[in-house]
């Protein structure tokens, strides 16, 4: 072998080395957000539903007060996973519609939702945290310039740079079992395998301990929405509603354009 091909063959090894050990620190720092990100967390994450009232045949939309999300990796230390997110909406908050002039009015009417359900997958890579929820990927998105503490979990909406503010609940330095659609509801469709009743919305009416409770598909539910105690189911028609988040607020029908 010639001087030169050893000189190429050492410079070819040593590129292989350093592009090698730059990968391994950037999975390194993924896996290390990742550590982080595990566990439970709650706040303001810009969640909305809107629907049309089928008494009035306005379309009203309601933001959520406090979202709960729990992440969980889908191997000890790996950079994605799964995470139950919970949308809670208070009774009496007030919910709001545009007029025939583009106003927007307060709609006073209690909100018929307590909890709204969603089932995600998450990822992190080369430190970009990136959300997909499941049946629904006009929701999916991607956060930036965020800050990920033991404490508190702040960024903006990559696609509107819209904030969102959560606080741990439990540090997720530890790992537990990966959810399962099947698992995450278990406690719907186990306590309402014997007494459902199918809508013509496309859901499903489960009775459960939680209450009433609606479910795109009781056998491998990609959404669940609990009624707040004294909604009749039949004056909720699902077929309407729309889902998301303050990147996605053009979405909402009569919302901002």
């Amino acid at each position: 072998m010639n001087t030169f091909q050893k000189i190429r063959n050492l410079f070819l090894a040593a590129t292989a080395l350093i592009l090698g050990a730059g990968t391994l620190t950037s999975c390194d720092d993924d896996n290390r957000l990742a550590f982080k990100l595990n566990g439970e967390w709650y706040g303001d994450f810009g969640m909305y539903f809107s629907g049309v009232d089928r008494r009035s045949g306005i379309t009203v939309t309601w933001e959520c007060m406090d979202t709960y999300m729990n992440f969980n990796s889908s191997i000890m230390y790996s950079s994605y996973g799964y995470c139950k997110q919970v949308d809670e909406y208070p009774y009496r908050t007030a919910g709001w519609y545009y007029d025939g002039y583009g106003n927007k009015r307060v709609w006073n009417e209690a909100c018929p939702y307590k909890y709204i359900y969603h089932y995600v997958k998450w990822n992190i890579h080369d430190g970009l945290i990136t959300f997909h929820y499941k049946g629904e990927s006009e929701w999916d998105t991607s956060i930036y310039d965020y800050s990920l503490s033991n404490h508190h979990f702040t960024g903006y909406f990559s696609d509107t740079g819209a904030p969102f503010r959560l606080e741990s609940i439990n540090y997720g330095s530890e790992w537990w079992e990966p959810y399962s659609t099947s698992v995450y509801y278990d406690y719907y469709t186990r306590a309402a395998s014997n007494d459902t009743e199918e809508r013509a919305d496309g859901f499903t009416l489960c009775k459960t301990e939680q209450g009433n409770t609606l479910v795109d598909n009781p056998e491998d539910p990609s959404i669940a929405v609990v009624l707040h105690e004294g909604v009749d189911p039949s004056s909720i028609d699902l077929s309407t509603m729309k889902i998301g988040n303050r990147y996605s607020m053009s979405n909402v029908t009569g919302g901002n354009k």
